[in-house]
C-alpha cells in the first residue's frame, strides 16, 4: 500500500510527464482494445447465444484442388447426422429474403430456412412458445410455421406476448408463429441478423427460385450451410480423420456426385461463409499492427522514464545507502510503472470506443442484414486491464534494471554522471526500435493504400458506372416459368422507353456483389478430363443485351437473341479463359458442351473475362446461359442511364407495380455501390493501417527527439568547451545531427529488413501491387529518415545557440 501511495505522489509531482505518458498509453492500449473488440465480435463470438460453441464445427465440402465449397447437400448432411460416432447432431440452413405482408403492407424481411433440430443442437431456448419438432421435417410444404427473432418481435409486433399462434403471410403463403428466440441469438451466419426462421421443408414456398422436387434426395445438390456438434469426447482431429474416411467411402459409392470430393471440419471462426470469412485476414493484420503500436508505446514510455530517472539518481542512491534492498527498489519502480499504465488504460477507454466506432463507420450500407456491433464489454475491460499491467511491467523494467546496476559510491559522489552512459545506449536502442517498427508499419500502410487505389481503379472487365440495379424475386409471388418470362419481357420493353435509359437487361448474379454466384459441372464434347481435373465452373443467367449494358466486349460470335428461347437449340456464351482451356488454337464457335448434367448446348459467342467474386481472383473459366432457356425467377434489372441512375428508382418501381401491384423490388441501388463490396477489405485495411502507422510515426519522432534532446542536455558542458576552443555553430549542428543520423539509419536498416520478412503477411490484402514493392519501401524509408532528421535538427539548433560561458558553469 505504501508503494502504491508513493507511486501516485510521484505521478502527481510531475504533471507534464504524466500527461504525455497517459496520452501515449491511451493510443496504444485503445488501439489494441478496439482490435480485440472486433476480434471478439467476429471471431470469438461468431454465433452469439449458442451453448458450448467450441464443440460446434463447420462441415464444408473440399475439392481435390483444395477449393472449399461453402454448402453441402441435404443427403450428405443427414448421413453425417446419423453417424453418432462423429457428431452429436448436424444442422443445415440457408438464408433468403422473403416478402412478408402484415395489414396488407408488403415488406422484405430476411430469414433462414433450417433443419428441425436447428435450435436444439445450438442449445438455444425460446423465450416464448417453442421451436421446431422432428415432425416438421417429414414432408415438403406440410408445416408452415416460423420462429421470430427477438428484435423482429420487438420491432414489428411491439413485443406482444400473444404473438404465438398469430398468422403472417410470407411469399403469399400463411405461416403460424410458434416461438420467439432469445435476444442474443441472431442466426448462424456471422455478421447477419435474421428476422425469422422456418423449417427447411418449407423451401418450396420460401425459396421458390431454387425449388426442385428431388431437392432433398439429390446428393450432388449442395445448398445448405452446415454446422455439426461433435460427439462427446471426440476431438476435432479424430473427427476430421473419421470424416475423411467417410468421404473416401462416399466417393467410391457415389462417383457421380462425390468424385474428387472430401470434407473438412473447421472451427466457427474459420468458416468459409459469414463475416469471419471476409474479415479474418484483415483482423489478423489489424491486431498484429496494433500490437506493434503498443510495443512502440512501451518503448516510448520507457524512454520517458529513463529521462525522468536522471533527476532521481541521488534519491535512489540515498535510499539504497540507508538500507533499502535492490529488490525492494525494483518493486517500487515497477509499482510506479504499473500505476501509470493502469491509469493509461482508464484514459484509453474513450479512445478505444472512438476507434471502434470509427472502424465500424468504414463499412458501407448493404441490402443484406449486416449487423456488426463491436463494443467494450466485460471481456474487453478485462483484456484492457491485462494489457495495461503487462505493458506497465514491460516499460518499467528499463529504469528498474538500470537502477539495479547503479554504482552507489560513484552516484553519491558525482551525481547522475555515473550511469549516464548506460542509460544513453539503452535509450538509443529503444528509439532505434521505435523507428524500425514505425517504418514497418509505414511500409505496410503504404502497400495497403496503394492496393486500395489499385482496387478502385483497376479494370473489372465491365463498367458498373451509371447502372441502376433492381432485384426482382417473382418466385415468392407465385410466378411460374411461362408467366415469369412474359413478365420480364414486358418489363424490359417498358423500361427501354423511359427517358434517359440507354440500355437495360437482366442478370441473375451481380459480379463482385456480396452474394457470390452459382456453379455446375460441365463436360465438353471431344475432351477427356484428366484424372482429378476440376470440371466445375461458375455461370450466370442473363437476357439479350446484358454484355452491351455492362460493356463487356464480345470477342467472337454473337450475343443472345430473343430467338434463343425454349423452343430453340440450347446455346451458351463462354469467356476467353474457358475457350482457351478447351479449344486452344481452334474456333470455339459451334462447339458443344453439356451443362447441368444433361443439357447439350452450343457455343455461340466468346466474351472478355471479367472479375466475378473478388478483384484478385485468378483467371477462371465462366459461361453465360440465356434466361429464356434457363428461367430463373430471381433476376436483377441492369439499367444503364445517361445521368444519375438513382433518379430512376421511382420510375422502375412504378413500372413494376403497373404490371403487378403485389411485386416490388427487393433491392434498388446503384451498381457501383454494390460492386464496392469487392474493395471493402482493401479500404478498411488502408484506413486502419494508415491511422496506426501515423500514430507509430509520431511516437517514433517523439522517441528520437527525446533521445537527442536528452543527449544534448547532458553534453552541455562538452559543447561549451568545444565552442570555447573555436568550434563553429555549424560544427555543433553537424555533430548532433550525426548522432541522430546514425540512430535513424540503424532503425531504418532494421525496419527495412523486418518489412521484407513481415509484409508478405499482407498478400491477402493486396491487389495490383507486390508485397515487396520497391517504390513503397524506398518512399517509406526516405520519409521516416527525413522526419527523424527533422526531429534531430531542433535540439541540434538549440545546442548550437549555447553560450559557452553559461555552458561551462552548467551542472
Amino acid at each position: 500500500m505504501n508503494d502504491l501511495k508513493f507511486a501516485c505522489r510521484q505521478l502527481l509531482k510531475n504533471p507534464g510527464f504524466t500527461a504525455v505518458a497517459l496520452l501515449t498509453l491511451a493510443l496504444g492500449i485503445g488501439a489494441n482494445t478496439a482490435a480485440f473488440s472486433w476480434i471478439q465480435t467476429v471471431l470469438l463470438r461468431t454465433i452469439p447465444g449458442v451453448a458450448q460453441p467450441k464443440q460446434l464445427v463447420v462441415v464444408a465440402p473440399r475439392f481435390i484442388s483444395g477449393e472449399l465449397n461453402d454448402t453441402m447437400s441435404y443427403v450428405d448432411l443427414r448421413d453425417f447426422a446419423n453417424n453418432k460416432k462423429i457428431f452429436a447432431d448436424v444442422i443445415g440452413s440457408q438464408f433468403t429474403p422473403m416478402s412478408m405482408t402484415l395489414k396488407d403492407t408488403p415488406e422484405w424481411v430476411w430469414g433462414q430456412i433450417v433443419t428441425a433440430n436447428f435450435f436444439d443442437v445450438l442449445g438455444v431456448q425460446p423465450i416464448l412458445g417453442r421451436t421446431f419438432s422432428a415432425e416438421e421435417e417429414r414432408a415438403p410444404g406440410a408445416h408452415p410455421v416460423v420462429v421470430l427473432s427477438y428484435g423482429f418481435w420487438q420491432r414489428r409486433f411491439q413485443a406482444d406476448t400473444n404473438v404465438i399462434g398469430r398468422t403472417i403471410n410470407l411469399n403469399r403463403h400463411p405461416f403460424t408463429v410458434i416461438g420467439v428466440a432469445p435476444a442474443d441469438f441472431q442466426g448462424t451466419m456471422g455478421g447477419l441478423a435474421f428476422d425469422l426462421w422456418a423449417p427447411v421443408m418449407m423451401q418450396g414456398q420460401l425459396m421458390p427460385s431454387g425449388s426442385n422436387p428431388a431437392l432433398f434426395q439429390l446428393r450432388g445438390y449442395r445448398w445448405l450451410h452446415t454446422i455439426g456438434r461433435l460427439a462427446p469426447g471426440i476431438s476435432l482431429a479424430k473427427a476430421q480423420a473419421a470424416v475423411t474416411a467417410t468421404a473416401r467411402n462416399w466417393e467410391a459409392e457415389f462417383p457421380n456426385s462425390n468424385r474428387n470430393l472430401g470434407f473438412v471440419l473447421l472451427p466457427l471462426w474459420k468458416s468459409p461463409w459469414g463475416a469471419q470469412h471476409v474479415l479474418l485476414p484483415l483482423l489478423t493484420v489489424m491486431f498484429a499492427v496494433s500490437f506493434l503500436v503498443l510495443i512502440i508505446v512501451a518503448a516510448n514510455i520507457a524512454n520517458l522514464l529513463l529521462a525522468r530517472a536522471t533527476s532521481r539518481d541521488r534519491e535512489i542512491a540515498v535510499r539504497l545507502a540507508i538500507g533499502a534492498g535492490r529488490l525492494r527498489l525494483i518493486r517500487q519502480l515497477l509499482t510506479e510503472s504499473i500505476v501509470l499504465s493502469v491509469a493509461g488504460g482508464i484514459v484509453a477507454v474513450p479512445c478505444a470506443l472512438w476507434l471502434t466506432e470509427l472502424t465500424a463507420r468504414l463499412f458501407p450500407k448493404f441490402y443484406l442484414p449486416v449487423v456488426l456491433n463491436p463494443h467494450l464489454d466485460v471481456r474487453g475491460l478485462l483484456f484492457m486491464l491485462i494489457v495495461s499491467v503487462s505493458v506497465g511491467m514491460l516499460f518499467g523494467l528499463a529504469p528498474a534494471w538500470q537502477f539495479s546496476r547503479m554504482d552507489l559510491a560513484a552516484t553519491l559522489k558525482d551525481g547522475t554522471r555515473s550511469v549516464l552512459s548506460g542509460r544513453h545506449w539503452l535509450r538509443s536502442a529503444l528509439a532505434a526500435s521505435e523507428i524500425a517498427l514505425a517504418l514497418l508499419l509505414l511500409i505496410s500502410a503504404g502497400l495497403c493504400l496503394q492496393s486500395f487505389r489499385q482496387a478502385r481503379t483497376m479494370s473489372r472487365g465491365f463498367d458498373p458506372s451509371n447502372i441502376l440495379l433492381a432485384n426482382l424475386r417473382l418466385g415468392v409471388h407465385g410466378y411460374d416459368a411461362p408467366r415469369g418470362r412474359l413478365f420480364y419481357r414486358t418489363l424490359l420493353e417498358q423500361l427501354r422507353e423511359l427517358p434517359g435509359v440507354q440500355q437495360v437487361s437482366l442478370g441473375d448474379h451481380v459480379p463482385l456483389g456480396p452474394e457470390g454466384g452459382s456453379s455446375t459441372r460441365i463436360s465438353v464434347e471431344g475432351y477427356a478430363p484428366r484424372p482429378n481435373e476440376q470440371m466445375s465452373f461458375d455461370f450466370n443467367t442473363v437476357s439479350p443485351g446484358y454484355f452491351t449494358t455492362l460493356r463487356i466486349p464480345l470477342v467472337d460470335g454473337r450475343d443472345f437473341q430473343p430467338r434463343d428461347d425454349v423452343s430453340a437449340p440450347g446455346v451458351v456464351v463462354v469467356n476467353e479463359t474457358l475457350a482457351r482451356r478447351f479449344w486452344s488454337g481452334l474456333n470455339p464457335i459451334g462447339r458443344r458442351m453439356t451443362i447441368f448434367g444433361d443439357r447439350l448446348v452450343t457455343v455461340i459467342g466468346v466474351v472478355k473475362d471479367i472479375k466475378h467474386r473478388r478483384l484478385n481472383e485468378p483467371a477462371a473459366g465462366y459461361f453465360y446461359v440465356p434466361l429464356e432457356q434457363n428461367y430463373t425467377p430471381n433476376m436483377n434489372i441492369h439499367l444503364r442511364t445517361a445521368g444519375n441512375p438513382l433518379a430512376l428508382v421511382n420510375a422502375i418501381e412504378r413500372q413494376v407495380k403497373a404490371l403487378d401491384p403485389g411485386v416490388q423490388p427487393a433491392v434498388t441501388a446503384a451498381m457501383d455501390q454494390i460492386t464496392d463490396f469487392a474493395v471493402l477489405t482493401y479500404r478498411i485495411a488502408a484506413a486502419v493501417l494508415m491511422v496506426l502507422a501515423l500514430t507509430a510515426l509520431l511516437l517514433a519522432i517523439i522517441g528520437i527527439y527525446g533521445v537527442v534532446a536528452f543527449t544534448v542536455s547532458q553534453r552541455t558542458q562538452e559543447i561549451g568547451i568545444r565552442m570555447a576552443l573555436g568550434a563553429a555553430r555549424l560544427d555543433v549542428i553537424k555533430m548532433v545531427l550525426g548522432e541522430g543520423t546514425r540512430l535513424a539509419a540503424c532503425g531504418v536498416a532494421v525496419g527495412l529488413l523486418g518489412a521484407l520478412a513481415a509484409t508478405r503477411v499482407l498478400s491477402s490484402l493486396l491487389v495490383g501491387i507486390s508485397a515487396l514493392d520497391p517504390l513503397t519501401f524506398a518512399v517509406g524509408a526516405l520519409l521516416l529518415a527525413s522526419v527523424a532528421l527533422l526531429a534531430c535538427y531542433v535540439p541540434a539548433r538549440r545546442a548550437a545557440k549555447v553560450d559557452p560561458m553559461v555552458a561551462l558553469r552548467y551542472e
